[in-house]
């Protein structure tokens, strides 16, 4: 589910995954749930991204929280 939405969505094509943590307070099921990646923190002369990375289930209870860094090349360039 991350993969897709970092390469393809935020920050999109050219982003490379680092890291990612994640913590499963409740049990996911892919098709009942959904991600809300959102920046963290910045790292701009880096090019490093700080992403919240949670995953809710269709009835708004928090499945899965975490963190991934990622490297975007041309950060300056996609707004962030």
């Amino acid at each position: 589910m991350f993969s897709g939405l970092l390469g393809t969505r935020l920050p999109g094509r050219g982003t490379g995954w680092m890291k990612q943590a994640l913590r499963y307070p409740a049990p996911a099921y892919p098709a009942k749930s959904s991600s809300r990646p959102s920046p963290s923190r910045v790292c701009g002369g880096q090019g490093l991204v700080n992403l919240s990375t949670r995953v809710l289930a269709v009835d708004g209870r928090l499945v899965c929280d975490g963190e991934a860094l990622v490297l975007v090349r041309n950060l300056e360039n996609k707004g962030a």
